[in-house]
């Protein structure tokens, strides 16, 4: 829901006792959910904001300029999760993925996690880099259902 359209629908979903808000930069609804949670007057440390760089500003700086953008829409003082939205063909995810984790170091973001990785990418980014990814995100909604026959002895990615 991009846009002023957010604001209300979060608004409400915060009235009703909501406290878990997930956004995006690329949904491009951060200021409207910023506001939403500034005019709620709910305390910080009662919420749970998780937000994602888009693939295209996975190098370093790149990233580093996205994150700090997003937190400044969402006027907060940090993010509680921060993931990688898309992984990207041409990204150098050592790097990526150093910068994101700087941020958890920093107290900028108290977790940090990847959306929509294959099997291949999540194992090189846990098992080779040592990433701490509190979570991957997967897309799944009615209108995106994958197929994926399990196979006894072999690792299916659906992704």
């Amino acid at each position: 829901m991009p846009g002023d359209a957010a604001r209300p629908v979060i608004e409400s979903a915060l009235e009703l006792g909501f406290r878990h808000v997930d956004t995006a930069a690329m949904y491009d609804n951060e200021a409207s959910v910023g506001a939403a949670l500034t005019a709620s007057g709910i305390n910080r440390a009662d919420l749970f904001v998780t937000t994602k760089v888009w693939h295209d500003k996975l190098s370093p700086d790149a990233l580093r300029r996205s994150f700090d953008t997003s937190l400044g829409k969402l006027r907060l003082d940090h993010i509680d999760l921060f993931l990688v939205h898309w992984p990207a063909a041409n990204m150098n995810m050592s790097a990526t993925l150093d910068a994101i984790t700087k941020l958890k170091e920093e107290g900028l973001a108290r977790a940090i996690g990847v959306c929509n990785f294959n099997l291949p990418m999540i194992r090189h980014a846990v098992e080779d880099i040592g990433t701490p990814i509190a979570v991957h995100q997967v897309e799944y909604h009615p209108f995106l259902s994958w197929s994926c026959p399990l196979k006894t002895g072999q690792d299916q990615v659906c992704v």
